[in-house]
């Protein structure tokens, strides 16, 4: 239960131990002296009694406050590259796939713009993203039994991610949660091509 909580607030939990999150001197001393002392209680004789007492909040609720720019808004640091453990599913892609798709089509050229990638990115070996037409998050993909390459396309990363995003247009502008069919996604796909050429 700490650690949940701890999540939720400035409280971290590391290697067993609990410990403030990084915030100034000042906003430490006083959490440490207001919020984060022991308190010493004898136990009573009815549990539920003792729960109540200990979780029951006194008249006087005592809110923190904190320091948040200690400097002026132009020069604005933020912490980042903490490490923090995360838990997900992640949708399988096929490696095979990609290799497959690099020896039918040996140019990494765009199916969207056009761009030869080798051109742009002497230094990259072969720099397109595997569009698939139908999203992998599709009910009708879940229910197909694979994936050819009729069902892919090679995208350079800033097209691949503008027909996502023309995809979630499209599919709010029509009032859809998900594409009916492959055919709906090809022309959906088709659409977004002639919107970035």
């Amino acid at each position: 239960m700490v650690i949940f909580i701890s999540q939720l607030s400035v409280l971290k939990v590391y290697d067993g131990f609990l410990y403030l999150d990084e915030i100034s001197d000042g906003a430490k001393d006083e959490m440490l002296n207001n919020f984060l002392r022991p308190e010493n209680r004898f136990a009573k004789a009815d549990r539920m009694e003792e729960f109540l007492e200990m979780t029951s909040l006194s008249d006087k609720i005592v809110v923190p406050t904190f320091e948040v720019f200690t400097s002026e808004p132009s020069d604005i640091e933020f912490i980042e590259g903490n490490r923090k453990r995360v838990e997900h599913f992640r949708v399988e892609r096929s490696g095979l796939l990609k290799k497959y798709y690099k020896k039918v089509n040996p140019n990494p050229v765009c199916c969207a713009c056009g761009a030869d990638m080798s051109k742009r990115y002497p230094w990259t070996d072969y720099m397109l993203d595997i569009h698939h037409l139908l999203p992998l998050s599709s009910a009708v993909a879940i229910s197909s039994s694979g994936t050819s390459l009729a069902d892919i396309v090679g995208l350079c990363p800033s097209c691949h991610r503008a027909v996502h995003m023309y995809y979630r247009k499209w599919l709010r502008a029509n009032e859809q949660a998900d594409f009916k069919s492959k055919q709906e996604a090809h022309d959906v796909f088709v659409q977004a091509t002639k919107e970035i050429a």
